[in-house]
């Protein structure tokens, strides 16, 4: 287990603090009295195309999205591993209809996972491989054509090697997922000082019911948490995701970190 989050009651109190420090209020009632748009009926607007996401998982990342556009966070949301689209059709969506002057950045390699690293290792039997979850642009595109969607700005390469400039200056959302520790490391060296004060981070594959990294089958994203923030103000909590009635409070396989 991360050695920042030894006391459960500690970890709870920190939740607290930053909810209170940013106005989160961990409820469903998500009607904005300007457009109208209620993120549980939004949430079926398109069917969950693959596994790669869940229903809760994608409305966990709506949530916090309308949350920092509400309070007033300026810039622009990133998707570091968006694959076939399966949030991003979500995601774009959402800022067409509540925020249409926020650009939307996806990147993605289209080559599956790079290589493993030491911190990716697990005693889990359910393993992932360098070039899992391969996919390709045109399918991406494809995705967006089939749901006569216009498309987001699309960077195609290992994020590490695509440029500096290529990441918006200013970013209120960023999703991370890029399920290998040095996937997740690159989202933050290229996006974690541009995200803005109040804005958030949505890391998946960190959190679960066992919360453990020696049995989860992708230990290396919570391991880049880890390392990258040693030397950071902020931490995480694992709120990033809303469970299957919709609700926030348990680990979802989601980490969520408030940029101070």
């Amino acid at each position: 287990m991360a050695s920042s989050h030894t006391n459960e009651e500690e970890h709870h109190q920190k939740v607290k603090e930053y909810m209170e420090k940013y106005g989160i209020k961990m409820n469903n009632s998500l009607v904005n009295k300007q457009t109208g748009i209620d993120l549980i009926q939004f949430m079926e607007t398109y069917p969950i195309i693959s596994g790669m996401m869940s229903k809760n998982q994608i409305y966990g990342i709506l949530y916090y999205l309308k949350q920092v556009i509400d309070t007033g966070v300026i810039g622009d949301v990133v998707e570091l591993g968006c694959n076939i689209g399966t949030t991003s059709i979500f995601v774009k969506k959402f800022l067409d209809m509540y925020a249409p002057d926020r650009s939307y950045h996806v990147y993605d390699c289209w080559e599956g996972l790079p290589p493993k690293v030491e911190q990716d290792e697990s005693t889990t039997s359910y393993q992932f491989r360098q070039g899992s979850c391969k996919t390709s642009k045109d399918v991406f595109i494809d995705v967006f054509n089939h749901f006569k969607l216009d498309l987001p700005v699309i960077h195609s390469g290992w994020f590490k090697e695509i440029p500096d400039n290529q990441y918006p200056e200013k970013i209120c959302l960023a999703i991370y997922d890029g399920d290998f520790y040095t996937s997740i490391t690159d989202s933050f060296d290229k996006t974690f000082h541009k995200v803005q004060s109040g804005g958030m981070i949505l890391i998946d594959d960190i959190g679960g019911v066992n919360n453990s990294l020696d049995t989860h089958p992708l230990p290396g994203a919570e391991r880049a948490c880890l390392d990258f923030l040693k030397d950071k103000k902020e931490t995480y909590d694992y709120l990033a995701y809303a469970d299957k009635d919709l609700n926030f409070g348990i680990p979802c396989g989601g980490a969520r970190i408030v940029k101070l």
